[in-house]
């Protein structure tokens, strides 16, 4: 009987869950006091020679504070999700990041975001192991082991080209050796893949519908926009991923943040008296332990918020006082959420996906092909823009929303969303609660989900003889509309210009596909004279522009079949409407004579 293997390794939090089979995938309790997941820290203490070792894991790190002989690493995929980017991480919160050696310092000893995310996923992996063995996992194999099992393992979906490469060598050095790039999932995938356990069996989800996924974790924030479908022969549902998007740097931890300094500031009015401005100098007064007794608080405070409307934060010793006591409420608790701004910027990022997806997905009637979502060629009149649609567009669309992530249980959340999209939408708690638990890959299975649509290729590259250009680097972002013109425009992508050195007949575009191999496509040595340009329209169609203009399309192996099917309907279309032309020119050409005259009165 085969196994799948899931993991989710997020930034506050790492899950592992095992399938068996074609059963319902079970997430395992790896958790100290058996939850279903493990606190994503590693604690380091100072050595008599100024090194740093690892003293802690998991839960065990959460107790271990912030001194001058301790530390802890957390939330070490928003460092990986920093490298290479212009992204300043607030050095009061992650004081061992060293942004210019993308390392972690911890006093002379310097430590890989890859050392820390092995040493969590090895703990994690480990529990797990003795976890399925209680569960009853292995039972009818001979020397079942997790390790070397079918795995899938989770990634934010703007995480870059090296964050992955980071991930997938962790999974090879885990017992994984054939892990590859394309291995990885992007996290609001596989909550859908997940999804496809428990919606599927519901009476009302049919084939054909649209899924909104809303995964609003502890750092991240990840958007996907999905079609459910029906598998011919086994009838297993299959997904299109027609968009994903999110935001590396939104999430649970920002609301805590801010949390943090709104408590600050209240003790330092409330029990010392500073007004104004002056009330933030109380973060120089407190020690490190201090900091992380009252984050601990204010952490616990939010989701106990989550079901009471008033609770109460104690902090005994804090600042020489005896017992600083706080009384909390939800509105005060969403007041704050309000001003972070962390839920208009996570409808700004459905939006942006959804407007992407919306370019494939169209209503009868509309034009296809365009920015546009009417466009007559012969008087060419437009009408609105797919860049203006707005959340009543996607209501009209979506027929189901499934919100995963642990923000999404706060009531402001939560009602936001629904004020939004409506709550007929929102998939329940009874089928959410499993799909959290299990959206690390284990629902995983062979023919259960096609290709994201609005992706390119890893990199492409022009090369010659003597050299090369390279013209995208892959997750930098997915797909940007960098102009919106007053004419309808298919091309999200163009490169800058390039030139080939004199003498120079030949050239190829290398395809970077994501497990390292590269296809080659050579071009017509007689090409016109450059510089040249490449464009991707969102139809996985690759075309090379010449000196003179001309678009010189190239064979793309890569184009995913519900984009060539949509370029088809354009080409059917446009020469519908020769033939059409053609056929009215014949009748006027062919006509007898006084055939145009009428009797009037």
């Amino acid at each position: 009987m085969g196994y799948n293997l899931g993991i989710d390794f997020g930034t506050s939090t790492t899950k592992v869950a095992l399938r068996r089979a074609e059963e319902i995938p079970l997430a395992l309790p790896i958790g100290k006091n058996s939850e279903l997941f493990m606190p994503s820290l590693v604690a380091f203490r100072r050595t008599s020679n100024d090194r740093a070792e690892t003293t802690a894991i998991g839960e065990d790190a959460t107790v271990v504070p912030e001194t001058e002989k301790t530390h802890v690493v957390s939330e070490v995929k928003r460092c990986l999700a920093a490298i290479g980017t212009a992204v300043r991480l607030p050095e009061e919160r992650y004081p061992w990041w060293n942004p210019e050696g993308g390392c972690i310092q911890l006093w002379s000893s310097r430590f890989s975001p890859y050392h820390i995310v092995l040493t969590i996923l090895s703990e994690a992996l480990e529990r797990a192991i003795r976890r399925a063995r209680e569960h009853g996992f292995g039972d009818d194999v001979d020397g079942f082991s997790i390790r070397g099992l079918p795995m899938r393992l989770g990634t934010s979906v703007t995480a870059s080209l090296e964050t992955r490469k980071v991930l997938a060598e962790v999974a090879r050095r885990l017992g994984f050796p054939n892990f590859k790039v394309a291995s990885l999932c992007e996290e609001p995938v596989l909550a859908s893949l997940a999804s496809l356990a428990y919606v599927h069996q519901q009476p009302e989800i049919v084939p054909g519908e649209t899924i909104l996924i809303y995964d609003l974790g502890g750092g991240t924030l990840d958007i996907a926009i999905v079609k459910v479908h029906e598998h011919s022969d086994r009838k297993i549902p299959t997904l299109t991923i027609f968009s994903a998007d999110g935001e590396p740097f939104l999430g649970g931890v920002d609301i805590d943040e801010a949390l943090f300094k709104h408590l600050a500031c209240r003790i330092a009015e409330e029990a010392l008296g500073f007004k104004g401005e002056e009330r933030l100098q109380i973060l120089n007064r407190m020690s490190p332990k201090e900091k992380q007794d009252l984050w601990n608080e204010a952490r616990e405070a939010k989701e106990r918020l989550s079901t009471d409307v008033q609770t109460s934060v104690s902090l005994p010793g804090f600042l020489g006082e005896s017992e600083v006591m706080l009384s909390l409420s939800r509105d005060e608790v969403e007041a704050v959420v309000v001003k972070t701004g962390l839920i208009d910027n996570s409808l700004n990022c459905v939006l942006r996906t959804w407007r992407k997806a919306r370019m494939l997905l169209r209503k009868q009637g509309e034009a296809i092909g365009t920015f546009h979502l009417k466009y007559e060629k012969s008087s060419g009149r437009i009408e609105g823009s797919v860049m203006k649609l707005e959340h009543e567009d996607l209501s009209q669309f979506v027929t189901r929303i499934l919100l995963v992530g642990g923000a999404t249980r706060m009531p402001i959340i939560k009602r936001t969303l629904i004020s939004k999209w409506g709550e007929n939408k929102i998939m329940p708690e009874k089928v959410v609660k499993p799909i959290e638990a299990c959206s690390v890959g284990a629902a995983w299975q062979e023919k259960s989900m096609s290709a994201i649509v609005d992706r390119l290729p890893f990199s492409i590259v022009a090369r010659w003889d003597s050299g090369e250009s390279k013209l995208y680097e892959a997750f930098t972002p997915t797909v940007t509309y960098k102009t919106i013109t007053s004419t309808p425009s298919i091309n999200p992508y163009r490169s800058e210009r390039f030139s080939l050195p004199a003498g120079c007949k030949e050239i190829s575009i290398v395809y970077e596909s994501p497990d390292g191999e590269a296809e080659v496509i050579q071009l017509l040595r007689d090409l016109p004279l450059g510089p040249y340009s490449l464009e991707v329209d969102l139809f996985g169609r690759f075309l090379l522009r010449d000196g003179l203009g001309t678009a010189h399309e190239l064979p793309n192996r890569l184009q995913h079949p519900v984009q060539r099917e949509m370029w088809e309907q354009i080409e059917a279309e446009a020469r519908r409407e020769e033939d059409e032309q053609r056929q009215r020119l014949h009748r006027i050409l062919h006509r007898r004579p006084g055939e145009d005259l009428h009797e009037v009165g």
